[in-house]
């Protein structure tokens, strides 16, 4: 169907119906002497789609299978998991040149200090960019993380605050644009917004930070 969108194709599939209609006996040229350079066209394009399509496929599953640390409830740790089975909401420690495995939101970081990430892959500039938690998660981890540390203990200790907090997460709907990210953190009576000066895009890198502690927000 798709490759009829291109004039070419339907242009030589209507010459040849109507070189059938009339006949060799009317039509200047056989009905098969301009079909089957068509059916030739038609199947070699498809053969290339298939093949690259396979590719695709091939290097969505590699991607896909990449190995990320989550938080799980039952065993109050981090546990290995593949980026396939993050869901929304779920909390994610992600290392220094870690890429992340979803859409991010961070909730808090080491030092309770700036993360940096690369977003080459997405609009090629080679600066880093600065992200922050929301003002209301350095008030929520304040008394988990007493003690700053750069280490990965702090982030299981403000990834256990987070889980027993009743803090939720509310996002719009997800834009092109990624400078249009807008949500809000709600917890009893109070709100804070969420905004793209919190947010990691999925496959980006971070740099210069030991680690972050984030919420998956869009996932797929």
């Amino acid at each position: 169907f798709y490759q009829f969108h291109r004039v070419s194709n339907v242009y030589f599939l209507v010459v040849s119906v109507l070189c059938l209609i009339l006949g060799e006996d009317k039509s200047p040229y056989s009905w098969s002497v301009v079909l089957m350079p068509l059916v030739a066209v038609l199947c070699w394009t498809a053969l290339k789609d298939a093949w690259e399509d396979w590719y695709r496929y091939r290097d969505d599953q590699r991607e896909n299978s990449r190995a990320c640390r989550v938080f799980d409830l039952a065993e109050q740790d981090f546990v290995d998991c593949e980026w396939r089975h993050v869901h929304a909401g779920s909390v994610l420690l992600v290392p220094c040149d870690g890429a992340f495995p979803a859409d991010l939101i961070v909730m808090h970081t080491a030092l309770a200090a700036e993360a940096f990430i690369s977003t080459a892959n997405l609009d090629g500039e080679t600066n880093l960019k600065s992200r922050l938690a929301p003002y209301f998660c350095n008030r929520l981890m304040q008394d988990a993380t007493d003690t700053l540390d750069a280490d990965q203990e702090e982030a299981a200790r403000a990834a256990r605050a987070l889980s027993v907090s009743g803090v939720s997460m509310r996002m719009a709907a997800p834009e092109a644009n990624l400078a249009a990210v807008r949500g809000k953190l709600e917890l009893n009576d109070e709100e804070c917004a969420v905004c793209e000066t919190s947010f990691l895009p999925r496959g980006c890198i971070l740099r210069n930070t030991p680690w972050v502690l984030a919420v998956a927000a869009y996932v797929g």
